[in-house]
């Protein structure tokens, strides 16, 4: 539903992927740079502020682990990829899918940056231009738009994070001579917004208040609604698409994600099956 709501990304989007800290929203920015990139042979660049770089590459490698020739059953754990606890046998499995990951000609680019601190858009654009050089870029996922500086200083937080969104916009539309890029953030809602959506069973517009021009400025909005005090690998997210400049919006999807691979798939309670989603959100090449 939601993947035929959507119906890609494109140049000059800006999306907004909405929910409250650890529901799954850097997650799903690894599962849609993975597709782009394993699926679509795009070129994509990931930048990310407050995940360090280590922990992306071995979320995407455990999403790569999924891929059925592997023949890993549930794909790699990134807890035991990070504590060092596979055994003998995931060791080999690992260091095949590190093999292919890299090396695998039909596969499009992944270059996975660091944002160093008090960062702004000036930044990430010039960093991107320098990028563009080497090689087409896509699709960018920035990990998150949220903990930039602003280019100049506000009054309040709110007219900063104003200016954070209308330059990102600005961003998305004007990169690459005026071709645009779309560009993918993850955006974190407040307590309150997220307790409202608990009780009415899913998030809304007003969940964005503090910052209208998240709203104003987003193309497309995807919002994710775990359930509270969750601490399963396996969960059914409800998934909603709150905003589609170009499109349907869609109401709240029970989507299943598996957190120790960063993968999201159709939720299934008879089978339990993880057939692959978000095929659809292509990042189109012009």
């Amino acid at each position: 539903v939601l993947d035929d709501k959507v119906g890609g990304l494109n140049p000059g989007d800006l999306v907004l992927v909405v929910g409250y800290t650890t529901e799954g929203k850097t997650h799903m920015g690894v599962q849609l740079a993975w597709n782009a990139s394993v699926v679509q042979g795009l070129n994509v660049v990931f930048l990310t502020t407050e995940t360090i770089r280590s922990t992306v590459r071995r979320r995407f490698i455990c999403r790569h682990s999924t891929l059925e020739h592997f023949d890993i059953p549930g794909g790699l754990n990134s807890r035991d990829v990070k504590n060092a606890t596979l055994t003998d046998v995931q060791k080999r499995q690992f260091a095949a899918v590190v093999d292919d990951f890299a090396r695998n000609p039909g596969y499009g680019r992944r270059w996975i940056s660091q944002v160093p601190r008090s960062a702004t858009i000036g930044y990430i654009e010039s960093k991107l231009v320098r990028l563009q050089r080497m090689f087409p870029i896509d699709l960018v996922i920035l990990d998150a738009l949220y903990l930039l500086r602003p280019e100049k200083r506000r009054n309040t937080d709110r007219e900063e994070l104003s200016g954070i969104l209308k330059e990102s916009k600005q961003l998305a539309t004007t990169f690459n001579d005026g071709l645009g890029i779309p560009l993918v953030s993850p955006w974190q809602v407040s307590r309150s917004a997220r307790q409202e959506a608990e009780r009415t069973g899913s998030y809304t517009s007003q969940a964005l208040s503090e910052t209208a021009e998240a709203s104003n400025s987003a193309d497309v909005i995807v919002s994710l609604l775990a359930p509270i005090d969750n601490d399963q690998r396996r969960v059914n997210l409800k998934c909603q698409v709150m905003k589609n400049r170009d499109g349907e919006r869609a109401g709240a999807t029970e989507v299943a994600v598996d957190y120790a691979t960063s993968r999201f798939s159709v939720a299934s309670q008879q089978t339990g099956s993880m057939d692959g989603l978000f095929a659809g959100f292509e990042a189109t090449r012009l």
